[in-house]
């Protein structure tokens, strides 16, 4: 019997091991998931205070206005950019897990857990209208410089210093990963969050066209890689 080719690339013992603290950090949020799901009617608690801010600006962290759904996933923080490459503002969300999943998350240095790992490649356009009065905290300096580096890295191919480069996600091989389907979740949280309308979706589409041949990394919707091919592209 002739058994199809395929070659077993193997992977980093540092990119292991991401990948086995994010899996058990999704094996945790899944047998959680049913439990966080409270009904609208029943959930309560005290209002929350905001601090007050005139003006929204790049390296400011918000949380994006929450969504009457079941399927909301949970408060989404956002760190506001301005990318040289792009004159609108960018919100660029936080992930559900402390670990990045893949090239396109990276980790931020941030002791707050939902503030320790950024998704990159999930940016979208936003207004200020989307993003609940005040922020949450405000970056600047060094560190505000550090994660706008590393998202014109994944959105725009921008070179960074190799030391950047080690608080990437591991890469995405084999079709049947289970961080597709994170991938599709995110996609998913971040279109409830911003309640896409028919204005919204052609800002959306217009960007992702603009940098559709700038991507380091394979996404979600562009179909799964093959079976022990090594990607072209990895951080």
């Amino acid at each position: 019997m002739n058994w199809p080719s395929h070659n077993i690339v193997p992977r980093p013992a540092r990119q292991r091991r991401q990948l086995a603290e994010w899996l058990a950090e999704r094996a945790i949020d899944q047998k959680l998931r049913d439990l966080d799901e409270v009904p609208a009617d029943q959930a309560c608690g005290p209002p929350v205070r905001y601090i007050q801010a005139s003006e929204i600006r790049s390296g400011d962290i918000h949380i994006l206005k929450p969504v009457p759904s079941a399927k909301s996933f949970g408060p989404v923080y956002v760190l506001l950019l301005l990318l040289e490459e792009n004159s609108r503002m960018l919100a660029v969300p936080f992930s559900r897990y402390a670990s990045p999943a893949v090239p396109g998350e990276c980790l931020t240095g941030l002791r707050a857990v939902p503030l320790r790992t950024l998704c990159c490649w999930n940016a979208r356009p936003v207004r200020e209208a989307q993003l609940l009065p005040g922020y949450v905290k405000r970056l600047a300096g060094g560190k505000l410089e550090e994660l706008r580096r590393k998202c014109g890295h994944v959105l725009y191919n921008q070179p960074v210093d190799v030391r950047l480069t080690r608080g990437f996600g591991p890469p995405v091989a084999h079709p049947a990963d289970p961080r597709y389907a994170y991938l599709d979740e995110e996609r998913l949280r971040l279109d409830l969050h911003l309640n896409i309308n028919e204005s919204d979706e052609r800002r959306i589409i217009e960007y992702r066209e603009q940098n559709a041949g700038q991507k380091t990394w394979l996404m979600a919707a562009e179909g799964r890689a093959r079976y022990g091919e090594k990607p072209r592209d990895e951080i």
